[in-house]
């Protein structure tokens, strides 16, 4: 008994010592590594900025990710995310989160995932404007996979807690990851039963759809080999 408690001690500090902390910053000529904020075409962007070694994402009735590409594809069993949100999605009556008018959360974080589809020229020329920032987020020759997204609901969340985005191209997978009653702090953490490939993460804080207003700080991302 005591070797085995002796062993799982080992491998938790193993775990803990590997662990890959995510930088945050936002990504410049001379951080090359670091966050990108995009805006999606006929939506109002969110405001991005730095502030005591946090990043924070401000909404006000808008959209838009944050992307950080790894460079490489790295093979990843887990993740913990850390943060602090101010407001909630201000849901309309009669309409479930999650629903075509009510499709805001105060977090979505996702895992970009490699994968094996690739597109001509063309089909990027008219891909919308996520899916060519998938196309180049992996190493040259690498394919498209799928966003796993992990949702941050409100109250009792929406009446699935698992879908295939109906816009996504079957291409964004959402689980809720859990759900907040009141504004405050945001853990995560996920350990995958199979190393999962990704490229990068993805994080989207959306409120054009119910015209919410709200600031996330995001504290610590870590990755785990």
């Amino acid at each position: 008994m005591k070797l085995l408690l002796f062993i799982f001690v080992v491998q938790a500090l193993v775990a803990l010592a590997s662990a890959e902390e995510i930088p945050l910053r936002v990504k410049s000529t001379t951080h090359p590594y670091g966050w990108r904020l995009l805006a999606f075409k006929n939506s109002k962007a969110n405001t991005l900025y730095t502030s005591n070694g946090s990043l924070l994402v401000a909404v006000n009735a808008s959209s838009g990710p944050l992307v950080y590409s790894f460079g490489e594809v790295k093979t990843i069993s887990g993740f913990t995310f850390q943060g602090t949100v101010d407001g909630l999605i201000l849901l309309p009556a009669l309409k479930n989160q999650g629903e075509s008018g009510a499709d805001d959360f105060v977090l979505r974080f996702g895992i970009i995932l490699s994968g094996d589809k690739k597109m001509t020229r063309l089909q990027s020329m008219l891909a919308p404007v996520w899916v060519r920032e998938l196309a180049v987020m992996g190493p040259k020759g690498t394919g498209l996979g799928k966003i796993d997204f992990y949702n941050v609901a409100n109250g009792s969340g929406p009446i699935w807690k698992q879908r295939m985005h109906p816009s996504g191209n079957q291409m964004l997978k959402e689980t809720i990851a859990c759900s907040l009653q009141q504004p405050g702090e945001i853990f995560l953490d996920k350990a995958y039963s199979s190393p999962v490939r990704a490229v990068g993460l993805w994080i989207a804080c959306d409120g054009d759809d119910t015209g919410s207003k709200f600031n996330l700080a995001i504290d610590r991302i870590e990755i785990r080999p």
